[in-house]
Protein backbone atom coordinates (compact mmCIF):
# COMPACT_ATOMS: atom_id res chain seq x y z
CA UNK A 1 0.00 0.00 0.00
CA UNK A 2 2.77 2.59 -0.92
CA UNK A 3 2.23 4.58 -3.45
CA UNK A 4 5.40 5.65 -5.55
CA UNK A 5 5.82 7.93 -8.53
CA UNK A 6 6.34 6.35 -11.72
CA UNK A 7 10.16 6.85 -12.65
CA UNK A 8 13.14 5.46 -10.42
CA UNK A 9 14.82 9.75 -10.48
CA UNK A 10 11.88 10.30 -8.41
CA UNK A 11 11.14 6.92 -6.18
CA UNK A 12 15.00 7.25 -4.65
CA UNK A 13 13.53 10.84 -2.98
CA UNK A 14 11.40 8.18 -0.67
CA UNK A 15 12.38 5.49 2.02
CA UNK A 16 14.67 4.99 4.69
CA UNK A 17 18.53 4.33 3.64
CA UNK A 18 19.72 1.11 4.50
CA UNK A 19 23.16 -0.19 4.26
CA UNK A 20 24.21 -3.16 1.53
CA UNK A 21 24.82 -5.28 4.83
CA UNK A 22 21.08 -4.85 5.90
CA UNK A 23 19.40 -5.87 3.05
CA UNK A 24 16.15 -8.00 3.46
CA UNK A 25 13.29 -8.85 1.33
CA UNK A 26 11.38 -5.73 -0.45
CA UNK A 27 14.33 -2.91 -0.21
CA UNK A 28 14.36 -1.19 -3.61
CA UNK A 29 17.85 -1.07 -4.92
CA UNK A 30 18.58 2.10 -6.91
CA UNK A 31 21.13 2.69 -9.83
CA UNK A 32 22.72 5.22 -11.76
CA UNK A 33 24.28 6.10 -14.86
CA UNK A 34 28.14 8.15 -15.63
CA UNK A 35 26.44 10.92 -15.41
CA UNK A 36 25.17 10.13 -11.60
CA UNK A 37 21.70 9.86 -12.69
CA UNK A 38 19.45 7.60 -11.30
CA UNK A 39 18.46 5.37 -14.40
CA UNK A 40 16.84 1.70 -12.86
CA UNK A 41 15.27 0.80 -9.80
CA UNK A 42 15.14 -3.29 -8.96
CA UNK A 43 13.20 -5.95 -5.99
CA UNK A 44 16.12 -7.36 -3.93
CA UNK A 45 15.17 -10.16 -2.13
CA UNK A 46 17.76 -10.29 0.59
CA UNK A 47 19.03 -13.76 -0.25
CA UNK A 48 21.93 -11.75 -2.68
CA UNK A 49 19.48 -11.46 -5.77
CA UNK A 50 17.71 -8.38 -7.59
CA UNK A 51 14.29 -8.79 -9.67
CA UNK A 52 14.83 -6.11 -12.38
CA UNK A 53 13.18 -5.60 -16.02
CA UNK A 54 15.86 -4.93 -18.16
CA UNK A 55 14.19 -5.62 -21.61
CA UNK A 56 12.66 -8.22 -19.88
CA UNK A 57 11.90 -9.25 -16.40
CA UNK A 58 15.16 -10.91 -15.06
CA UNK A 59 16.79 -11.93 -11.83
CA UNK A 60 20.43 -11.63 -11.37
CA UNK A 61 22.73 -11.04 -8.45
CA UNK A 62 23.40 -7.59 -6.29
CA UNK A 63 26.85 -6.79 -5.40
CA UNK A 64 28.19 -3.66 -3.54
CA UNK A 65 29.01 -2.68 -6.99
CA UNK A 66 25.93 -3.00 -8.72
CA UNK A 67 23.98 -5.74 -10.76
CA UNK A 68 25.77 -9.05 -11.77
CA UNK A 69 24.55 -10.46 -15.04
CA UNK A 70 23.54 -14.10 -14.02
CA UNK A 71 24.56 -15.70 -16.72
CA UNK A 72 28.25 -13.71 -17.99
CA UNK A 73 28.90 -11.98 -14.19
CA UNK A 74 29.68 -8.61 -16.26
CA UNK A 75 28.51 -5.53 -14.23
CA UNK A 76 24.98 -4.23 -15.58
CA UNK A 77 24.54 -1.61 -13.67
CA UNK A 78 26.08 1.07 -11.04
CA UNK A 79 24.60 0.62 -7.75
CA UNK A 80 23.66 4.14 -6.01
CA UNK A 81 21.59 3.30 -2.89
CA UNK A 82 19.09 0.99 -1.55
CA UNK A 83 15.41 1.94 0.30
CA UNK A 84 13.21 0.88 2.52
CA UNK A 85 9.91 2.11 2.25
Amino acid sequence: DINLPRDASQQVEYGDDIEFSEIESGDLAFFKNKEGKIIHVGILDGEGSIIHASGFVRKDQISKEGILHSETGVLTHNLHSIKRM
